[in-house]
């Protein structure tokens, strides 16, 4: 994994060296670093705004960016089941925002724009559930598997003897740091003196389900001292996740690290810019500043350059002319061209880093412009981001959202789920501001067909004909698909099991309603009904009456009995 990294590294110290001078370690033991060049601040600056935007977009603490679905597309539509999904994704997303992982998640997106990959651990911890750390590369190598996905992850750390005995207990240390270690508590040892140790995990090929011990965790984690072979290990441990997330900006072949970045895509630029800038600052430095050129009668004479100041001097007598001090060079720059230039490599590199689409977003939210609007401006920007947006997912949300789930899993940090969804595996839908976006691009196609399908209705209530087409619309499905769309939450709009019950409410209520109605309008008849049987009976009809007469008719004798025809 070292060895692979090596092959990046010189690649990494250029985008460093442009776009973010403190990053990268490439030595085990390095101070902190400082910007040596100090020249324009742009190229600094944008992959800041790119790392905020990215954050705001995709995982904002200030709203929900995801919510848990399931695969089956009936069940999910059920009223306890959308509320269960509900519950869990806030317990989450309570205990993401209790975690340090807003502060940590800034730092991996600015790795990624400016290296192209980016690196984050989540480790389980007793106080805070768990706990995220972002690395800088040059920390860290990375292995995948035959799918691209990372499986292997390898630091090197820098420990004292006391830092070690601390972490991994004095009986698990060398004699001859637990020599260093008595010599440091005596006073007598170099409290400074600073080891390497190796962390690697890796598959577990020993993996047993169930098993007792470590073997029943999917990954193996091992740290050791690459100077000591005794003893060989200072802890062996596991994880039933890999716990590091290495998001890739792309991946061209079978490269193990992102390629193709905003700070590869900008680095041209980001020199170009500062290579202006060194020629800017150098013309304006030699036009305050200009080298002289005196005549050698004033050598050793010093010369007050400030402003104001007089330099005096006594002329030889045999000279025709004064001794004059003028400038050697008479610097001409085109300071107005200079900064239209750096403006449009700046342009251009906010380009390549993202930050014109980010900018537009806020700006549409700011000045309210409609949905359709900021929908018709949006489009052609999402399909530009949505290769990398897919990559954050894939790489770097889903394994932590299910790393988290797990977590909070295993300690009963969630409400236990409905019968139905027992051993169901979940999905991850994400609701924010980017994920909207990419969702809402079908909102176009659906509202199309609403107005073809209103424009028709109105054509067929003109001529007088039922509006069939409403037959070919499901209202429901309609509704289901907005509140995707828009990731509203549970309880907004109601599972069918829900409405179901709603539906067959009304119904009934309607029922009994019509035969409320029924049974009054029979009683409010029933006066005139008795009245027109009473007359009926008194009307003569042959030997009879009339209802003897009707029955008769009827086929039915004076009993009620029905005669055979």
């Amino acid at each position: 994994m070292i060895l692979a990294r090596t092959n990046w590294e010189a690649r990494w110290r250029d985008y460093a060296e442009q776009f973010a001078p403190a990053r990268g370690r490439f030595n085990i033991i390095e101070e902190g670093k400082r910007d040596t060049l100090r020249r324009n601040s742009r190229p600094r600056i944008i992959p800041d705004e790119f790392a905020a935007g990215l954050k705001s977009g995709l995982t904002s603490p200030t709203r929900p960016w995801f919510a848990l679905g399931i695969f089956e597309p009936e069940l999910s539509k059920y009223e306890r089941v959308k509320a269960w999904l509900s519950d869990v994704t806030e317990a989450m997303l309570t205990v993401i925002g209790r975690s340090n992982f807003y502060d940590e998640i800034f730092t991996v997106y600015k790795e990624e724009g400016v290296f192209g990959t980016g690196c984050l651990y989540v480790d389980e911890d007793e106080e805070e559930v768990f706990r995220c750390k972002a690395f800088t590369v040059g920390q860290y190598a990375i292995a995948q598997n035959r799918h691209k996905l990372v499986n292997g992850f390898a630091r090197s750390l820098s420990f004292t003897a006391s830092e070690l005995a601390i972490e991994f207990g004095e009986d698990s240390l060398p004699s001859e740091i637990r020599l260093s270690l008595s010599e440091e508590r005596k006073g007598d040892g170099d409290s400074a003196a600073v080891f390497e140790v190796t962390h690697l995990v890796e598959e577990n090929d020993e993996y047993i389900p169930d098993a007792p011990g470590q073997k029943n965790m999917r990954y193996r984690s091992m740290y050791w001292l690459p100077s000591v072979s005794q003893p060989e290990f200072l802890r062996i441990s596991g994880y039933n996740e890999f716990p590091v997330m290495v998001p890739r900006w792309r991946l061209i072949g079978e490269d193990l690290y992102g390629s193709e970045h905003p700070g590869d895509v900008g680095l041209d630029d980001a020199r170009a810019i500062q290579d202006i800038e060194v020629d800017e600052r150098r013309a304006l430095k030699l036009g305050i500043v200009p080298p002289l050129l005196a005549p050698r009668s004033l050598q050793g004479t010093e010369i007050d350059l400030r402003p104001g100041k007089i330099t005096w001097y006594d002329p030889k007598v045999s000279d025709n002319a004064a001794p004059v001090v003028q400038p050697l060079v008479v610097a001409k720059f085109d300071y107005a061209a200079a900064a239209e230039k750096i403006e449009r490599l700046s342009i251009g590199l906010e380009k390549a880093f993202f930050v014109d689409l980010f900018r537009m977003w806020a700006t549409d939210l700011r000045q309210g412009r409609t949905a359709t609007e900021i929908q018709a401006r949006e489009e052609e920007k999402i399909y530009a981001l949505e290769p990398v947006l897919t990559r954050q997912m894939y790489d770097l949300l889903d394994p932590f959202i299910t790393r988290v789930f797990s977590i909070m899993e295993r300690r009963g940090l969630l409400p236990p789920p409905p019968p139905e969804l027992e051993g169901m595996p979940f999905k991850i839908e994400y609701t924010s501001v980017l994920a909207k976006s990419q969702k809402q691009s079908n909102q176009h196609g659906i509202e199309t067909v609403l107005n073809v399908v209103g424009n028709i209705m109105q054509m067929q209530n003109g001529a007088g004909e039922r509006p069939e087409i409403l037959d070919k619309i499901d209202t429901d499905t309609i509704i289901d698909l907005y509140a995707d769309m828009h990731g509203l939450p549970s309880g907004v709009v109601l599972g069918d099991d829900r409405v179901k019950e709603i539906r067959e409410q009304k119904a009934e209520e309607q029922a009994a309603q019509r035969q409320a109605e029924m049974e009054a309008q029979a009683s409010a008849q029933a006066p005139e009904l008795a009245g027109a049987a009473k007359d009926l009976g008194q009307t003569p009809v042959g030997g009879g009456n009339a209802i003897d007469a009707l029955m008769g008719m009827a086929g039915i004798d004076e009993g009620g009995t029905e005669r055979d025809a």
